[in-house]
């Protein structure tokens, strides 16, 4: 009798409950099957090349994060109700996500209004869709830095460039207040 799993697959069992193994299928037959599925990668087993395997164009995220490295950018994804967009804190030297309540950010997403009105960056971008920068000054106020065709990312992110190195201003929360109250 067979002492233990291994053994039973030594002497011609199966290993595991999964099914059995295919000792016999050639390497140069695995390696062939490798290269018709998009190969080997850096990430085998998470999205972010999916899509170059299966031929699928890359995301908005994908390509945007790409660019920004370029300049020693980081971005963050955010979404909320279905919508997502990248945050861009002008802080570059602080890791992790802006806290958008309390600095300077920018968000860089995929605008579409043609059919319904889309705010996004998971997938890759249409003819229609244009590139939209908005800059938060960290007190809940927003207002839009650029708006360009999705064929002019470039413009995109060297405004965002430009922001990051350009020394941000943001209002005192007791005058902001005060302001409020003149208002009213």
């Amino acid at each position: 009798e067979n002492e233990d799993r291994y053994e039973d697959w030594l002497t011609g069992g199966a290993l595991g409950q999964g099914g059995g193994l295919y000792l016999d299928v050639p390497v140069q037959a695995i390696r062939d099957l490798i290269e018709q599925h998009g190969g080997e990668h850096p990430d085998q087993e998470g999205d972010d090349t999916a899509s170059e395997a299966t031929g699928q164009d890359e995301t908005a995220e994908s390509i945007v994060i790409q660019a920004l490295a370029e300049w020693g950018i980081a971005a963050h994804r955010d979404d909320d109700a279905g919508n997502t967009w990248l945050a861009i804190g002008h802080d570059q030297t602080r890791a992790g996500f802006p806290h958008m309540l309390a600095e300077p950010y920018v968000v860089l997403y995929l605008y579409n209004d043609t059919d319904e009105e889309e705010i996004t960056v998971t997938r890759a971008p249409a003819d229609g869709d244009v590139w939209d920068v908005v800059r938060g000054d960290g007190t809940g106020a927003e207002c839009t830095l650029l708006t360009r065709p999705a064929d002019q990312l470039t413009a995109c992110v060297e405004a965002i460039a430009d922001w990051i190195t350009t020394p941000q201003v943001t209002p005192d929360p007791a005058i902001r207040l005060a302001e409020l109250n003149e208002t009213e």
